[in-house]
């Protein structure tokens, strides 16, 4: 039992910590290309990180022996670490919509856009390998909070490719409406 719990953990102090430093990165890719793309992934970032956070919470909590009030132990705290993922994405959504909405018809230059396409494209491999890692992690130990992260995290990174793929087509056209909405 506690070899598992050391997996969890070890796994979601990975997680929190790949996920910051990655927010770090996608909020500089934002300050280098002013894309609200990249601005409404590097938000997304953010819920990364709570999420994250919150689901070390719940592992560590889940792992707190039975007592009175709880005698069949605190595990079922990890479904709500779960449902809280899953609204983190929703009010995510709400802003990220806004954002782009309003850079479609008020578009600007994106400068660095290579760089930050690199950069970008980094990010994006390196949550792929954490979100893999994380379900299996969170199969192997029987741990829903820690493969709602990586399948959360997985998300970012079908989002992460769509802007990627959309500030190529920003690049190759000159049409910059596309950077609104594609955020």
């Amino acid at each position: 039992m506690r070899k598992q719990l050391n997996k969890r953990l070890s796994a979601i102090g990975l997680s929190l910590l790949i996920s910051l430093l990655l927010m770090t990165a996608k909020f500089y890719t934002f300050h280098l290309t002013r894309s609200s793309a990249v601005l409404s992934d590097a938000l997304e970032s953010i819920i990364n990180v709570v999420a994250s956070a919150f689901a070390m919470g719940s592992i560590l909590f889940a792992a707190i022996p039975p007592d009175e009030d709880h005698p069949y132990g605190h595990g079922k705290i990890e479904f709500f670490s779960a449902g809280f993922e899953g609204a983190l994405i929703f009010v995510a959504a709400l802003g990220i919509f806004y954002t782009g909405a309003k850079h479609i018809f008020t578009p600007h230059p994106l400068p660095n856009l290579e760089v930050g396409l690199l950069l970008l494209l980094s990010t994006s491999v390196i949550n792929l390998l954490l979100g893999l890692y994380l379900i299996r992690v969170g199969r192997r130990t029987a741990s829903l909070a820690l493969e709602a992260d990586g399948r959360h995290i997985l998300t970012d990174v079908v989002t992460s490719v769509g802007v990627i793929v959309g500030l190529l087509l920003v690049y190759l056209t000159g049409w910059l409406w596309l950077d609104g909405l594609i955020a």
